[in-house]
């Protein structure tokens, strides 16, 4: 067991290393999708006003263009103060460099955890095949929340399993306090506590969940009332709970270790090993976000979500292919390695024609669009006389300098929402991606009706494109 810990700690720094030449290019990419529209909004806000977490904590949501989402995440309140020790640019860098450790971390605790109950090859591939995944390495290349999540709840599975109440409750407290939704990983202190008798293991239980869930109190109060609550949302959570099956389709590769891993636990009589306690964790997570999306506005269980458990699914399949035959676990995850080296950039995913970044993050060809919102955003940037009409991603991208997007904020933006624009200027620019559901098409269509003449440029990163339009109202003579 303590050669494994000292090889364990060994690979760690190997992989950091690997992980920053690989991922080199990425470093100083600005921040995406998400994190730019939540994590860093809320870790500038904290910054600019010396750290108050309440006044913060009253400002307007994401979806009113205000900085209040994930205001009161570990995750932000580290990123504020990063940004405030070094500075933005600085900072950037920092933290990309933090979440490739991350995921070097995870690695190492991967490898500890197969050795307890597979011999060190079969460890050392269920790592390799861990980091490899297209959608782990991409989500070690963004700054956010779930791969945090997913370092939190490994330590509290492998505590668990060692039969650690106490260090199981501090991995998950700190994992809700990254993300609330990471209260479906409770079934592992159950798992920590399963030596203690019926009614002293619930009497434990409970009062650890409820320590649990206060960590998750914060997060929960502010975000109450944005998403709760929408008109029409069974329809809704319909058309969201079968696009959570789409997404999944669209990597193959979670799927497969997904249904493998059914499969394997279901024949599985849980000899010594931890794959039961996986099995209800991964039964939560997709209750959990089933739940999510049939009583709020919340989104349908996209690739990235997955990385919370892919570690734990990952280490089971090796676990107990191993126990059926050596062999066989070996050649699975040298095949899940190579096919996700091969497929680094999604080449090999089925294709859709989407620039939307859900889709993108599925791997590293979210490079490309990260780019493209880079030229969208200083081309805006540079036509400071026009006003500037901008989707919600764009108008974050543009308000917040520190993000690298631009080198200042320009003065005229209007966010522009499906019904919130009364009338058109009579000089706009804006960067139409487009895609299912943007707001500026319909602002595209009616100044062609109403006799605006369009400038437009094509822009353009990889296989990704955007257009830059240019409005002026044509007087009448």
């Amino acid at each position: 067991m303590a050669a494994s810990r000292w090889t364990a700690l060994v690979l760690v720094p190997l992989l950091f290393a690997g992980l920053i030449a690989l991922r080199w290019s990425s470093l100083d990419n600005p921040p995406a999708w998400d994190s730019a529209i939540s994590v860093f909004p809320a870790a500038i806000t904290l910054m600019k006003s010396d750290f108050d977490l309440p006044a913060l904590m009253e400002m307007p949501h994401a979806v009113d263009t205000g900085p209040n989402t994930h205001s009161a995440t570990l995750v932000t309140l580290f990123v504020a103060t990063i940004l405030t020790l070094s500075g933005p640019e600085a900072a950037i860098t920092l933290l990309h460099l933090v979440n490739l450790l991350l995921l070097a971390v995870l690695g190492g605790m991967t490898y500890a955890f197969v050795s307890r109950y597979a011999p060190k090859g079969v460890a050392f591939f269920a790592t390799v095949a861990t980091c490899s995944l297209p959608v782990m390495v991409q989500q070690a290349s963004d700054i956010y929340l779930d791969l945090p999540v997913a370092v939190a709840v490994m330590a509290a599975v492998m505590a668990a399993d060692s039969q650690r109440p106490a260090t199981t409750a501090i991995a998950l407290v700190i994992a809700t306090w990254v993300k609330f939704s990471a209260i479906f990983a409770l079934p592992a202190l159950w798992y920590s506590l399963r030596n203690l008798s019926s009614r002293r293991r619930l009497a434990a239980f409970a009062g650890g969940s409820l320590l649990i869930a206060l960590a998750a109190l914060p997060q929960i109060l502010a975000t109450s009332g944005v998403a709760l609550g929408a008109p029409g949302v069974w329809t809704d959570s319909f058309y969201l709970f079968r696009s959570s099956f789409i997404m999944l389709l669209l990597t193959p590769d979670i799927a497969l270790l997904l249904v493998l891993f059914a499969y394997l636990t279901a024949r599985s009589r849980g000899h010594g090993t931890p794959d039961r306690a996986v099995r209800w964790i991964v039964a939560a997570f997709l209750g959990l976000h089933s739940l999510v999306i049939m009583t709020t506005r919340g989104t349908a269980v996209l690739p990235r979500y997955y990385v919370a458990i892919l570690p734990l699914i990952t280490i089971s399949v090796a676990i107990l292919l191993y126990r059926r035959s050596h062999r066989v676990a070996i050649i699975f995850l040298s095949i899940v390695t190579t096919t996700s080296l091969i497929n680094s950039s999604g080449d090999l995913y089925p294709a859709k024609d989407s620039d939307f970044y859900v889709v993108a993050e599925r791997s590293t060809r979210a490079e490309d669009l990260i780019a493209l919102h880079e030229i969208g955003a200083r081309r805006l940037e540079q036509l400071s006389d026009r006003t500037l009409l901008v989707d919600r991603q764009m108008y974050f991208r543009l308000s917040y300098p520190e993000m690298q997007y631009v080198s200042h904020s320009p003065e005229d933006i209007v966010p522009v929402s499906a019904h919130s624009l009364d009338s058109i200027p009579d000089r706009f620019a804006m960067v139409i991606e487009r895609r299912l559901g943007n707001p500026l098409v319909a602002i595209e269509e009616l100044a062609l009706e109403g006799g605006w003449h369009l400038e437009r440029e094509d822009l353009s990163a990889g296989p990704y494109t955007s257009e830059l339009i240019l409005g002026t109202r044509q007087r009448s003579s």
